[in-house]
Formats: structure tokens, sequence, C-alpha cells
């Protein structure tokens, strides 16, 4: 979490954009971290906060890429929540999620757009250490117009730019691609 806040710090400088390291936690993916960009957006994002697995690109992340039961059983939890939920994202269909995990697992990231709050996107992305194992997650937030979540979006380069290169100083390399949950 040392390197990857420094890196943080360093991407919303480059961006102008909010930057929020999530790790996994007790009740799921839980921000440890929050960079304010330059662009003041207003929403409430503090350490602090747990994300659903299927209403945030962060979540998607963490759906996507970590090993085991847990998350499974996390995401069984959260759909039957559905809206009672207390964390921050509404819960989506399990088709729908099916859908976003089998495309942030091609493309290596996760985006979401206008959801959970209007006029903000996020682009969220993983990283990985020496055994394939995520150990974080870093999510770019930014007002829509400001934060562009097609597949040309410039900001995904800098995103998939910062997470490899953590990736790599924890010891993964791509030619040992992570592992998914089975």
């Amino acid at each position: 979490v040392r390197m990857a806040s420094q890196a943080a710090v360093n991407l919303s400088a480059d961006t102008g954009l909010m930057v929020a390291i999530l790790v996994w936690g007790t009740f799921g993916p839980t921000v440890v971290q929050v960079h304010e960009g330059a662009d003041q957006l207003h929403v409430n994002v503090r350490a602090g906060n747990v994300f659903t697995l299927s209403g945030t690109a962060s979540g998607t992340i963490f759906a996507a890429f970590m090993r085991g039961k847990t998350v499974r059983d996390q995401l069984k939890a959260e759909m039957s929540e559905g809206a009672r939920t207390q964390r921050i994202g509404m819960p989506i269909s399990e088709k729908d999620m099916a859908d976003n995990i089998e495309s942030a697992r091609a493309l290596g990231y996760a985006t979401i757009a206008e959801r959970p709050v209007p006029g903000v996107n996020a682009i969220s992305a993983p990283v990985f250490d020496s055994t394939g194992q995520m150990q974080l997650a870093l999510t770019l937030i930014g007002p829509s117009p400001s934060l562009p979540v097609g597949d040309t979006s410039p900001f995904i380069a800098q995103l998939l730019g910062t997470t490899q290169m953590l990736s790599t100083q924890l010891g993964w390399t791509p030619a040992s691609p992570a592992k998914t949950q089975e």
C-alpha cells in the first residue's frame, strides 16, 4: 500500500483526477486511501468506504481477478441484499455481472459510467504480487466529461501503466499472467 500510495499521488497529479486505493476487507472492496485530483469532485469517497462488487468498477476488478470462494460468496450475498445493501453502488443482475467480469478479465481493467453517482465515471485496474495474487485495485474517479471510459480513453493507458509498474515492483511478470478466481 505504501508503494501504491506514492504511485496514486503521481497518477492523480498527472491526470488531475481522484485516485482511490482499495484492498479486500472484511465486507468487500474497501477504500484505504483517496488522493484528490486537481478538479474538485463532489463525491464522498473516503477511507473505510466499502464498494459493491457488481455496482462499481473497483468491485468488478476484485470479482474478476481475486482468487477463491470469498468473492463468490460475497457476490451471492450482495445479490440477495439488492437495494438494501450498505455498500456504495447498486448491485446489477447476475448476467450483467458475468459479462462485466468476462470483459474485465479480457481487458485487464473495468469501467463504469454514471454509476453509482450520476455524472461521475471510474476506471479500475488490479495490482498483482509475485504469485499472481491480486493485492489491491487503483481506481480513477472523475466527472464524466473529464474522464471518458471508452476504449480509446487515454486514462486507461495511464492507469494500466501505473498498475503494471506496481505489479512488477511486487515481483509479478506478464509472462506469468495472474490467475483468476476459479
